[in-house]
């Protein structure tokens, strides 16, 4: 499905004020609707509306939580770029789960939004005496969707980081990094069976 959408920047950020403070602590999903030239925002019975054009052919649903922190840190640029892929919604380079169908508030986890402008910049930074340029690092990010499952979240640094110094001791017996969070997924798994 392509769904891509320009919208008014200053109309972005009021409707998505208003809805924020009127949906309170709504932990549900809100709806994004676009028609005749209308950019909708809804959540818990409150709506605004924005002008926008491109192309986005069925209501997308996000959660709640996503509204709160674009309304807090809004992305950058006039106007605002909406792009659904994969699964996921994309404000400039902050990007979070949607879906076809609202999800049941009890169900919603409070996602943590990427800033992944910055990941990039950082990662470019750290591979730079590599001579791997920030453009083949967002050419390989825009692919990976593609390629596999998203497995790991920015909560999950702290176990990156010890999975990434275990890697490079066992890189040259031929372990890969996903091998070794498959372990430690399956034993967190099977701790709690004892």
């Amino acid at each position: 499905m392509t769904a891509e959408l320009a919208v008014d920047r200053t109309q972005f950020l009021k409707a998505l004020k208003f809805v924020s403070k009127g949906m309170r602590k709504f932990a549900g999903d809100a709806s994004l609707v676009f028609d005749n030239d209308q950019f909708c925002i809804e959540a818990c019975e409150v709506s605004m509306t924005a002008t926008a054009t491109g192309i986005w052919p069925v209501p997308i649903y996000v959660r709640a939580s996503w509204l709160r922190q674009m309304a807090k840190t809004p992305p950058a640029g006039d106007p605002v770029h909406l792009k659904i892929a994969d699964g996921r919604i994309f404000a400039d380079r902050y990007s979070s789960t949607c879906a076809l169908v609202p999800r049941a508030a009890e169900t919603i986890a409070e996602p943590s939004l990427i800033n992944a402008d910055r990941m990039i910049d950082e990662a470019a930074k750290i591979l730079k005496p590599l001579r791997i340029k920030r453009a083949y690092l967002d050419s390989l990010i825009a692919n990976a969707p593609h390629k596999k499952e998203i497995r790991w979240s920015p909560d999950e640094r702290r176990m990156a980081a010890i999975i990434a110094k275990a890697w490079l001791l066992l890189a040259p017996l031929g372990i890969e990094m996903s091998d070794i969070r498959e372990l430690v997924d399956n034993t967190v798994l099977n701790a709690w069976k004892k």
